[in-house]
């Protein structure tokens, strides 16, 4: 016999009762699990402000770079700088 969160689990499923208390856990448990990725659309606006900052960027124009990137972060979003380019994402 095995323990799955306090509830006794036999090998002799289906037992109705038991049946009745373990399927709440497992809907429980799933439940914190994202089944699919979250997929946001970032508003033009943010996209326009992130361009901007990377033109700034590249430019050197620190002053207009960090303009962009407080607007930004205004606006709920977080940039992430990689290696491969800015990643933007919702706060």
């Amino acid at each position: 016999m095995n323990r799955f969160f306090g509830l006794s689990v036999q090998a002799t499923w289906p037992d109705k009762g038991r049946d009745k208390r373990v399927a709440p856990v497992v809907d429980a448990v799933l439940a914190v699990l994202p089944l699919q990725p979250k997929i946001s659309t970032i508003p033009p606006s943010i996209q326009e402000a992130l361009d901007k900052r990377q033109a700034a960027r590249q430019n050197k124009d620190w002053a207009e770079a960090d303009k962009q990137r407080d607007y930004i972060q205004s606006q709920g979003y977080l940039i992430e700088d990689s290696p491969t380019g800015p990643k933007i994402k919702p706060l």
